[in-house]
């Protein structure tokens, strides 16, 4: 809106900021508007690759909460990295803090009996997100794929390693699996943190308690976050209208880096136009080992679309 006193101003000393947006804070914008999620300021990201980063700084972090833990995994699995942190959780149960930890139903089926014991005994609240013999045959494939940890309401952790053996080491050979994890303190951690939330609701009674301190985050860093929850059903989601902004945005170059390549005719078609337009477009790809060959069978239908439209 504009006063009457910004009319009587030089054209110069008006505000130029709406007229003339940066590409950067067009794109904000837009995601903002059509996810209705605002983006924060003041947060700082701490990017960490692989288990040989991620497992130390998860369980440091874990190993040093004073006040609660919340955490949920699609992948609960076995070896080593799983029972040290049955360990961790079951540890901080027993010093008093108020403990969560939420598996999928299907993701986390292979856990050891015995840990879960352990940590139910020490005082972890453990709940299962839709197990599949409680579910209809359609909803069968719903899951949460989410992975995070919230430490004492501060510090988040988010990406996509699971809790298993496979994770470990720094993708040296096929055994070691590659992906990356993000720490975040800031504003951003109650996006983060509202996604634990969000699922936990559905399988507890208890959304939050007493130990709960709903503290007004401090700016840690100079980073703009917006966080963007993804969702265990059908219909149009709102991380495919991140993905259709992002690429009907990019201006110069666009980069993808995907495990699982499983595209639909209307994704390609986006980043063709993009390449057309003038856009650097990079997709990484695992190279020959892959746990889900199905996946690269199907996005490998749309390479010839993809290199015959200057990819």
């Amino acid at each position: 809106m504009t006063s009457t006193r910004d009319l009587r101003e030089p054209a110069e000393v008006a505000p130029r900021f709406a007229e003339s947006p940066t590409a950067a804070v067009r794109m904000r914008r837009r995601l903002e508007r059509l996810l209705g999620v605002a983006a924060t300021e003041g947060n700082a990201l701490i990017a960490l690759r692989n288990g040989d980063e991620i497992f130390p700084a998860t369980l440091d972090a874990l190993r040093d909460a004073e006040h609660t833990v919340d955490m949920m995994t699609f992948v609960y699995w076995q070896g080593d990295i799983a029972r040290q942190f049955a360990y961790a959780l079951a540890e901080r149960a027993e010093a008093g803090l108020r403990v969560r930890l939420l598996l999928d139903g299907f993701g986390s089926r292979s856990i050891e009996k015995d840990l879960l014991t352990l940590m139910e005994r020490a005082g972890v609240q453990v709940a299962w997100f839709r197990r599949p013999l409680s579910l209809s045959p359609l909803k069968q494939n719903h899951r949460c794929h989410r992975k995070v940890l919230v430490v004492d309401e501060r510090t988040a952790f988010t990406g996509g390693v699971g809790i298993a053996e496979e994770w470990c080491g720094d993708a040296r050979n096929e055994h070691e699996w590659r992906d990356t994890h993000v720490r975040i303190e800031g504003p951003a951690v109650d996006g983060v943190a509202a996604a634990f939330a969000q699922n936990w609701a559905e399988c507890h009674d208890a959304l939050f308690d007493d130990r709960d301190r709903f503290a007004p985050q401090q700016h840690h860093g100079s980073a703009v976050v917006q966080v963007v929850r993804g969702s265990a059903s059908l219909g149009w989601q709102d991380m495919q209208t991140l993905l259709r902004v992002v690429i009907e945005s990019a201006e110069q170059r666009l980069r993808l880096a995907t495990a699982y390549f499983s595209p639909d005719a209307y994704f390609i078609e986006l980043l063709c136009a993009a390449a057309r337009r003038g856009v650097e477009v990079e997709i990484l790809l695992p190279g020959p080992h892959t746990d889900k060959r199905v996946c690269r069978l199907t996005g490998q239908n749309f390479y010839s679309d993809l290199l015959r439209r200057y990819l």
